[in-house]
């Protein structure tokens, strides 16, 4: 394998083609014009991984409401049929869910109900949600306490210092370049170096005080994932299951990378499950979401920081709406520009990977998709602008069962 390679994917695909895995390596093989479309559903079976184990005598299945017609609606000021949308950004699968109800399900690409897809950044929120959980568990005090509490090998490193929140609001301060970085931590998974990615980390540089400004470092969310399993003495994947998997009824088990066989789990980007499985996780914070009171870290999580104005909505990026929370992106809660949008959250990742949680509206919306660019601004938008269509058509068109 090429480490100087720096798209993910495409290293995962040169593993598949040079491992000789038979139907993989066939299946992937017929999918490089559609820009590693079979990779993704193959990582977690490429590298190192702990299983996620569900429950088979707690399945908790979806039920099924009339399900929805493909809809036509106006994009940039023509006419686009929702398959258009699905063509043009290699969508490989979506499901919807209304009330409780799946309305749409489709899988494209070759995926089925038992494909397994890799989540990218997605796992971010979800390893934010977990962070809440283990406060609640008391195995972390508060957000407000410091890394090094529970990670003391960063001690005398750019990390001293930083906190919880800091790691959850992408705000510490330290000097990352996420590509560049993000490779040498493949760099170390393809090299089998466990405890390779925290002495990586210690060698990292302070480039400005922690709660400055948002600089976007998937190391942020990895030291997350160790906190959680550090302070609970369980693995990423044990504590997952007991908390998401088990109890919330998931139809499959799922996967998390990790660095070797001994080593960390890599919580940054590394989980592979089902399409009903992502939905089933967004229907969870969709009912946090919903209760009255809402909990403390539930509203911290989707509400961006007034004491961080650089993470209000429109601030984070020059050309994205949205806020960042704790390791959400926020669409803004009163819009006149885009009201189907307003206090909906967002779980994201490279090539088109999307959790859409809309409390206003009782929606809950996951994209696969396989993007021929890794991270592309106007694809996002043109996601933005379809989940919200996808809201108005719902509105529209009651749920019936």
């Amino acid at each position: 394998m090429k480490s100087s390679q720096l798209l993910f994917l495409a290293i995962i695909h040169f593993v598949i083609l040079s491992s000789g895995c038979g139907k993989i390596k066939n299946e992937v093989t017929n999918a490089v014009g559609r820009h590693y479309i079979g990779s993704h559903r193959y990582v977690h079976t490429l590298f190192k991984s702990d299983k996620i184990e569900n429950n088979p005598q707690n399945i908790k299945l979806f039920q099924y409401g009339k399900q929805l017609e493909e809809f036509e609606y106006t994009y940039k000021n023509s006419i686009l049929k929702e398959k258009t949308f699905f063509h043009k950004n290699k969508i490989t699968g979506v499901l919807v869910i209304k009330d409780g109800l799946i309305v749409k399900e489709k899988y494209l690409e070759g995926n089925k109900i038992d494909s397994r897809w890799f989540s990218f950044s997605v796992s971010k929120s979800i390893i934010g949600i977990l962070i809440g959980m283990a406060i609640e568990d008391g195995y972390i005090k508060s957000v407000d306490d410091q890394v090094t509490k529970y990670i003391p090998e960063l001690n005398n490193s750019a990390y001293q210092g930083v906190t919880i929140k800091d790691l959850l609001e992408m705000s510490s301060g330290i000097k990352w370049e996420e590509t560049k970085e993000t490779n040498r931590v493949i760099n170390i998974i393809e090299s089998d170096q466990t405890g390779g990615i925290i002495k990586f980390l210690k060698t990292l540089t302070k480039e400005e005080p922690p709660g400055k400004s948002f600089s976007y470092n998937t190391g942020n969310s990895f030291l997350l994932g160790k906190i959680i399993s550090k302070s609970s003495g369980k693995t990423l994947a044990q504590y997952m299951s007991e908390k998401l998997w088990k109890p919330l009824g998931m139809e499959r088990s799922a996967y998390v990378l990790k660095e070797s066989d001994s080593g960390d789990e890599i919580g940054g980007a590394g989980f592979a499950m089902t399409l009903r499985d992502y939905g089933r996780f967004g229907n969870y914070v969709l009912q946090e979401l919903k209760k009255d009171p809402i909990k403390t870290y539930i509203r911290q999580s989707t509400t961006p920081d007034p004491s961080r104005p650089y993470l209000n909505y429109g601030e984070v990026y020059p050309w994205s709406p949205l806020g960042y929370g704790f390791q959400w992106w926020l669409f803004p809660q009163q819009s006149n520009q885009k009201p189907e949008h307003n206090g909906a959250i967002l779980a994201q990742g490279l090539f088109g990977q999307f959790i859409y949680i809309n409390p206003k509206y009782n929606i809950v919306i996951v994209v696969w998709s396989a993007w021929p660019e890794i991270n592309s601004p106007n694809r996002y938008l043109w996601a933005y602008d379809y989940l919200g269509q996808m809201v108005k058509h719902i509105a529209n068109h009651p749920v019936e069962k």
